[in-house]
């Protein structure tokens, strides 16, 4: 037997990057804006989740910030809950 092939040229490979990805469920994950500024304040994911005594891992899962976390996110980048869940905060 003999090897096939691989096709050459950029847009093959990153359509077939993409698949891959797809098939093992690799997406990229859309967060709410105030989270990303609260994320970005605190220095990344990795810091803001050393500050709340979590994994990065439970961080990047997120949404939107989390009721039981939201106190703790706004103290520790200054993100107004208001900014983090309007959802919540509605007049």
């Amino acid at each position: 037997m003999g090897r096939v092939p691989r096709a050459s040229g950029t847009a093959t490979s990153e359509a077939q990057s993409r698949a891959q990805q797809k098939r093992k469920g690799h997406r990229k994950r859309r967060q709410d804006p105030a989270l990303e500024a609260a994320i970005e304040r605190a220095g990344g994911l990795r810091p803001l989740a050393r500050k709340l005594g979590i994994t990065a891992q439970a961080v990047h899962k997120w949404i939107h910030c989390p009721l039981d976390r939201l106190v703790d996110v706004e103290k520790a980048t200054g993100v107004p809950r208001e900014q983090l869940r309007p959802d919540l905060f509605q007049k």
